[in-house]
């Protein structure tokens, strides 16, 4: 079976007509390109491997892409930085004020200037993790044990997220594939299905919260904007700031070829599509890295919106059995013709490519 032929099964093979080699240039072609100078790197070590392979294995080899040398080019720093770290510094000088102002000044006292308590770590962590008191609504009881829930979801969520990191240079890539056969690896490679509990929790909370707000105000279209920029306003100014670190400083938190290859696209593309983040819709682009993990963040703010749409312009029993079955078939055709038109696989796949 050729290279090409056992590539093709792109699902579970690597694509092995394509290789990573890792060389050191001054060590294995200073002499090739003392002699042979181009000032164009890409010829050059393409010249040096091809003597090289030619001489040891009989082959020829072609770049199909720039080399990505750590020599430190990408350290510099430039004026994105800076500023990036002038917002960073602001923020780690208004918690150390929020901190000493309720540790030192108001102490247990509730009556102080709620903007700096804003910062407080110790307030903070205290409205965190505190649980329904004696004095709480029966219902918000009932509700405890979503925490749990959630906690056994971001359990499977970071069990299904840590083996990534070792993919990325591979002693063995032959032995990695033969793990698509073990059915037990695919529950926790192919889990991204354990995601939609976040999905089924945030519905369930947004119609909670709506039918108590129902019972002390109409719900009217007003409502709409309103919902909407509060739930904007709480995910957006934290999701601004790590869009900012990964724009600027991440690239300064690792070294080497591997983590160039890594990061460079993303910061590249968070430069450039960082906008679409911030507007929530990043899901729907396929030609960006910029923080490939926050398709969840875009996805669950339109569903939020489609949620209060459905919810406070469906205002009667009857209007809602009616929106929530309609939508119940949308939501359970359109998959399924989306994934019959563009010949995509009926669940993800986390192919090793």
């Amino acid at each position: 079976m050729t290279l090409q032929e056992y590539s093709m099964r792109k699902e579970t093979h690597f694509n092995h007509t394509r290789l990573s080699h890792g060389i050191c240039i001054s060590n294995k072609c200073n002499n090739w390109l003392n002699v042979n100078a181009t000032k164009d790197l890409k010829l050059e070590v393409e010249g040096c491997l091809n003597d090289t392979f030619w001489n040891e294995y009989k082959l020829r080899t072609r770049l199909n892409e720039d080399p990505i040398c750590s020599d430190g080019d990408a350290m510099k720093l430039e004026p994105a930085d800076i500023a990036a770290a002038v917002v960073f510094i602001c923020l780690i000088l208004l918690n150390l004020i929020g901190n000493l102002y309720d540790f030192f000044i108001v102490k247990n006292n509730d009556e102080a200037n709620r903007y700096l308590l804003c910062f407080s770590i110790k307030r903070n962590w205290i409205r965190l993790t505190e649980a329904p008191g004696n004095n709480a609504e029966p219902q918000s009881k009932c509700l405890r044990g979503l925490n749990g829930l959630k906690a056994i979801t971001i359990l499977l969520v970071i069990v299904e997220h840590s083996p990534l990191t070792f993919v990325v240079a591979l002693d063995n890539p032959y032995a990695f594939e033969k793990m698509f056969d073990n059915l037990l690896y695919h529950i926790l490679l192919d889990g991204a299905v354990a995601v939609q509990t976040f999905f089924i929790l945030s519905g369930c909370l947004l119609a909670y919260q709506l039918q108590k707000s129902s019972e002390k105000e109409n719900l009217s279209w007003k409502m709409i904007p309103k919902l909407i920029l509060y739930r904007y306003l709480r995910l957006t100014p934290t999701y601004t700031i790590v869009l900012i670190f990964t724009m600027t400083w991440i690239r300064f938190s690792g070294s080497g070829p591997f983590w160039q290859k890594t990061i460079r696209p993303e910061v590249r593309d968070c430069r450039r599509y960082g906008w679409i983040n911030l507007i929530y819709i990043n899901n729907y682009y396929d030609n960006t890295q910029c923080m490939a993990h926050t398709w969840y963040l875009a996805a669950d703010m339109q569903l939020y919106i489609l949620g209060v749409f459905t919810l406070v312009l469906a205002k009667t029993d009857y209007a809602r059995k009616v929106a929530l079955s309609l939508l119940f078939l949308v939501t359970f055709s359109l998959p399924a013709f989306h994934t019959y038109f563009q010949n995509l696989h009926a669940h993800i796949i986390l192919a090793p490519e």
